[in-house]
């Protein structure tokens, strides 16, 4: 059985098939602060609807990115711990094919700003006040297509060792470091 989960949108999704890929359980909440929490109740949900335990789940896949820098981080982490604590496989997929499977897939970074990847091709960076052609989501996108959890198994996912699994975030999360040395851990000032 294989759990797959994404939480690199506002829109956290969780979902459960056996092994020849049938769907047993899905759920989805929109939570752009709070994909953590969601996760966990979301997953049990699955569980429960689908009548299995958690220890019936044989491979874990998770939402790689890009998207959110928090909810990108949290869904590797959760599914990292799971993957490790079940004895089971890893696998990650990129946000773009839980998005658009076969297609052209976008995601927002910062105003006017896009991460585009076009079928068959590599990421690149659009700077443009409208959504860029294709799938996606973000500030004023009309017809808003988040990644789904179900699309994980459409979609090529790579199988990778739950210690060493890392985001891929495509770019600078947008934070800044603290401008006072003091917060940095410099001697001027420090008490």
């Amino acid at each position: 059985m294989t759990l797959a989960l994404s939480t690199s949108s506002p829109v956290v999704s969780v979902a459960l098939a056996d092994g020849a890929g049938r769907m047993l359980a899905w759920r989805s909440l929109e939570a752009p602060w709070a994909a953590g929490g969601a996760l966990g109740s979301l997953t049990q949900a699955c569980i429960e609807e689908a009548g299995v335990g958690l220890l019936d789940v044989t491979r874990v896949v998770a939402d790689e990115g890009p998207g959110g820098f928090t909810g990108v981080r949290v869904g590797v982490a959760f599914a990292k711990g799971l993957a490790w604590a079940l004895g089971t496989d890893l696998a990650l997929v990129s946000a773009f094919d839980l998005i658009a499977p076969q297609g052209d897939a976008f995601v927002p970074m910062k105003k006017g700003e896009w991460l585009l990847r076009q079928a068959g091709s590599t990421v690149t960076q659009v700077t443009s006040a409208a959504s860029p052609p294709g799938k996606g989501y973000g500030r004023d996108v009309v017809d808003p297509s988040m990644p789904d959890a179900r699309n994980a198994f459409l979609a090529p996912v790579k199988t990778v060792d739950p210690v060493t699994a890392l985001p891929a975030y495509h770019a600078e999360p947008s934070i800044s470091r603290p401008k006072d040395v003091r917060i940095l851990g410099g001697s001027s000032g420090c008490p």
